[in-house]
């Protein structure tokens, strides 16, 4: 409990981690007011536009751009104690690695589930300020605990990579490059194999967190995302716990 008590306190004296909310919140704010603009100026033309709330907010869910924050913070965060040299004195006080493992997890876990969800509500503000209230999706509460867990994944495969690798430079690029990569190989696998039944992609996060953003998502988007999501989340945390074990200070 003193370890993640002293997490907690790093990450919110981090002025990074200010400096990425703000960047999250800030982008948000961008999002909806562009999306406000391009409908103002379709009301000028023969054809306007009607932009929902609900899809506006929804399409936060997706958050491909917090996901990236995300990673970049992660990799700060994790790796600073091990570039320093601090994480020897946090040892030589009898915490264990699987103790140091889990408090350093949740820590930068609270800090991407807080750059997801001001982004989200900042969306949800303003659209339902600007934007049409009409639509009604019956599938937002369980999309938003769906998509939670995905983003829960997302962050478990980039504290793997950080706490594994202990390089700043080199986790950030594998946190931001490595699912793109995976993403692209499977692309290269479903021009292989060139079938309309079955996707690699589909199964991979990017997917699951755009299809569970989708107006009325499916039953079988959702159910996938969720099983999907967990299965993610428990591989990189084996993984990421085995390796860390395994790793020398």
């Amino acid at each position: 409990m003193n370890l993640i008590k002293y997490e907690l306190k790093r990450l919110f004296k981090s002025k990074g981690f200010y400096i990425l909310l703000a960047v999250c919140i800030g982008l948000s704010i961008i999002s909806v007011l562009t999306q406000n603009l391009i409908y103002k100026a379709s009301l000028e033309t023969d054809n306007p536009i009607t932009i929902y709330s609900t899809a506006s907010i929804k399409s936060s869910f997706s958050g491909s751009m917090v996901m990236m924050i995300a990673a970049i913070f992660t990799a700060i965060f994790v790796t600073d104690e091990y570039q320093t040299g601090t994480i020897k004195t946090v040892m030589s006080k009898g915490f264990s690695k699987n103790q140091i493992y889990l408090s350093k997890y949740l820590s930068s876990l609270l800090a991407t589930l807080l750059f997801y969800l001001s982004s989200i509500l900042v969306t949800a503000l303003l659209a339902n300020h600007y934007f049409d209230k009409t639509l009604v999706d019956s599938t937002m509460t369980s999309s938003f605990i769906v998509s939670l867990i995905i983003v829960i994944a997302y962050h478990t495969i980039y504290f793997s990579i950080s706490i594994v690798t202990r390089k700043l430079g080199i986790s950030i690029a594998l946190n931001i490059v490595g699912p793109s990569l995976v993403g692209l190989v499977l692309g290269m696998g479903d021009a292989l194999i060139n079938s309309e039944s079955f996707k690699f992609t589909s199964y991979w996060l990017d997917s699951l967190l755009s299809n569970v953003a989708k107006i009325e998502a499916t039953s079988n988007s959702l159910t996938q995302g969720a099983i999907l999501g967990v299965i993610y989340l428990a591989i990189a945390c084996a993984i990421g716990v085995f390796l860390n074990k395994k790793k020398e200070l």
